[in-house]
């Protein structure tokens, strides 16, 4: 149901002031000079449907059946942090991305070594070093 702001604006226990015969002839003469001939009417009309249509959609929230959208509670318009649980797919994603870099890492320092250890026997088989120390 729409919430116009008259009805809310309006205090019952203020009284209504009751238009004199000319401010209403004035009001009249300045609608029909705005809008046309029939103008007041139509707006009476259109008022009293709105009105209508309103007080229809309060009856059948009224008597329909109490669902459990009605009982719901507004945790949903409150803004607070929720709490959610770890996502496993998201986990996974994480756990194979270390492993790979880590491995990689491991990978690097083993060919490192690999390729010290060749060179140092390589050396040792042409005779550009020794493990027999110097004599001075």
């Amino acid at each position: 149901m729409k919430n116009r702001p008259n009805r809310e604006a309006v205090n019952p226990n203020t009284p209504i002031r009751e238009l004199e015969d000319e401010e209403c002839e004035k009001i009249e003469s300045e609608l029909v000079r705005k809008y046309g001939i029939g103008s007041l009417e139509k707006l009476v009309q259109r008022r009293m449907v709105r009105i209508h249509q309103d007080l229809l959609a309060e009856r059948v929230e009224q008597d329909s059946p109490p669902t459990k959208e009605k009982y719901k509670m507004a945790a949903h318009k409150i803004a607070h942090a929720t709490l959610k649980g770890p996502s496993l797919v998201k986990e996974i994603c994480i756990g194979i991305t270390l492993g790979l870099f880590a491995g990689g890492l491991w990978k690097m320092h083993h060919w490192n070594e690999q390729r010290k250890v060749r060179e140092f026997y390589h050396m040792l088989n042409r005779g550009e070093i020794s493990v027999v120390a110097e004599e001075e």
